[in-house]
């Protein structure tokens, strides 16, 4: 079930609050309309009915999956060396991938924004689906950099691919 953000909120505040809201942001990586998303959400959870607000709030579900991959860097300048990564979860909008935390220095230096491609095969498909994508969040452990990306560029069959196995 999704719940599609199909309204628009304005409201006033204080300097100090937007520069508090905004710090914030820049440290979570998130934009200031998604920090105060989460305030408001996570305030009624705490003091609200949770059953309404429970239902999935990304545009597309995910599916959690173990699936070995590649990264590289799209640009010609790289030379398209090809490091090993993992494919954590999955939707038809983007997914999050694992990697060694040496291995995808690379790619997180630039941070939000920059586009790198995965490639990676579904059970029981014979075709790789090779993806461009933008990075939008990352996580790092004491083992491994986990990436959030959303999907900028699809061909046609591997979009497809991953709506049959999504479904």
């Amino acid at each position: 079930m999704n719940m599609k953000k199909d309204l628009t909120i304005c409201f006033r505040t204080t300097t100090d609050i937007r520069n508090n809201l905004e710090e914030l942001a820049r440290e979570s990586r998130k934009s200031i309309s998604s920090v105060i998303e989460n305030i408001i959400y996570n305030y009624l959870i705490e003091n609200k009915s949770p059953d309404v607000l429970t239902k999935e709030r990304r545009e597309f579900s995910r599916k959690n999956v173990n699936l070995p991959a590649f990264f590289y860097d799209g640009s010609t300048q790289s030379g398209n060396i090809k490091k090993l990564c993992t494919v954590l979860d999955i939707s038809l909008g983007g997914f999050l991938v694992s990697a060694p935390l040496e291995s995808m220095l690379e790619i997180t230096e630039n941070n939000r924004g920059r586009n790198f491609n995965v490639i990676f095969s579904l059970p029981e498909s014979l075709q790789p689906i090779d993806m461009t994508c933008r990075l939008q969040r990352i996580r790092k452990t004491e083992k491994d950099i986990q990436v959030g990306a959303e999907f900028v560029d699809t061909n046609f069959q591997s979009c497809q691919t991953l709506q049959k196995y999504l479904t």
